[in-house]
């Protein structure tokens, strides 16, 4: 799973768990997030999953154990597998799944120059 998969995992889970975290909780894992700090936002997401006896999204499980798959031989893997078995996923369909816009890949900027500096440019030669 790359970087950008990690991150809109890690908002996904915690767009999932406004269910049961409260506004302060869900704001600090903002900022875990937008800091870069995934790993450990969504660790505490799913342990927030298990210990609320929360169901995780059915669309988020494949995610989720991609995630976890990705620590195979770590020192973390054992803790990571524990949490992922104690998940209880969801069977029902999510509300509005179905009509929900499919994820946009971001744009990609491209540097460019203005058309004054491309002017000022063809006119000092």
């Amino acid at each position: 799973m790359n970087r950008a998969d990690e991150t809109n995992l890690a908002w996904a889970l915690n767009d999932g768990a406004a269910a049961f975290l409260n506004r302060d909780a869900r704001a600090w894992l903002c900022v875990k997030i937008g800091a870069g700090e995934t790993e450990s936002a969504i660790i505490e997401l799913l342990d927030g999953y298990v210990r609320h006896d929360a169901e995780l999204p059915a669309a988020l499980a494949a995610p989720v154990r991609a995630w976890i798959r990705g620590y195979l031989g770590s020192d973390s893997e054992p803790s990571l597998q524990r949490l992922l078995f104690s998940l209880r996923v969801s069977t029902r369909p999510q509300p509005g799944a179905a009509t929900r816009e499919p994820q946009r890949r971001p744009l990609r900027l491209v540097a460019k120059r203005s058309a004054r500096s491309t002017h000022e440019k063809s006119a000092s030669h």
